[in-house]
């Protein structure tokens, strides 16, 4: 009977122990949940807000390439042939590897020769397969050339992520792009992709150049 006793008293404390374990742990979700929404929001932000960045006076245009055959590489073209001819910067530099046939970059500088633009004014960068190996390999490139800045021109929706990696491998850097205005539904579709792609490439460049070098 005593040991009876003895668990009836024990059992409201378990009961009010569970109730409080089980209250702090969803307190603690609901925070995370909340950190993470604010994450969201202000990448959002950046993503809006860099989308309507305008190009500066610079050493060379980075031209980031996509699918040679996509509506998003013929106005990236658009964009690159606009500000070679407004005197942006003399050089070029055309990047991406791909899947095709031929390289992003070659395609690229095939349509660049095509509007105009001398060879030797155009850098070949034909390795990188992501964004992140866009901008690293590029800079390699500048450095070659003695380009100390750069005009980043891809899609609007893209430049927060592109502005962010430059920040985290020291490429100094302005950047424009062109809205998707008659791919609506596309663009909405992207900048939510952009959100974990901006996540990702942050950590992988600042891992990559930021500790490594250190290291």
């Amino acid at each position: 009977t005593k040991k009876m006793a003895k668990k009836v008293e024990c059992g409201p404390k378990n009961v009010n122990l569970n109730i409080y374990s089980i209250y702090y742990f969803y307190k603690k979700v609901d925070e995370i949940i909340r950190i993470i929404f604010i994450i969201i929001i202000l990448i959002f932000l950046d993503i809006m807000i860099t989308s309507y960045s305008k190009a500066k006076k610079s050493d060379v245009i980075i031209l980031l390439g996509c699918n040679l055959n996509s509506f998003f590489i013929n106005q990236r073209i658009e964009k690159t042939i606009e500000l070679y001819k407004k005197n942006i910067a003399k050089h070029i530099i055309v990047t991406g590897k791909g899947n095709g046939k031929i390289s992003e970059a070659i395609g690229m500088r095939k349509r660049l020769i095509e509007y105009g633009i001398p060879d030797e004014y155009i850098h070949v960068e034909d390795e990188a397969m992501n964004t992140y190996e866009n901008l690293k390999f590029s800079k390699r490139i500048m450095i070659l050339n003695n380009f100390k800045n750069a005009t980043i021109v891809s899609d609007a929706y893209h430049l927060a992520r592109i502005k962010l990696i430059c920040g985290n491998i020291n490429l100094e850097a302005t950047f424009e792009g062109k809205e998707c205005r008659y791919y609506g539904r596309y663009e909405i579709l992207a900048i939510i992709r952009e959100i974990p792609a901006y996540i990702k490439d942050f950590i992988i460049s600042f891992i990559d150049y930021k500790i490594k070098k250190s290291g």
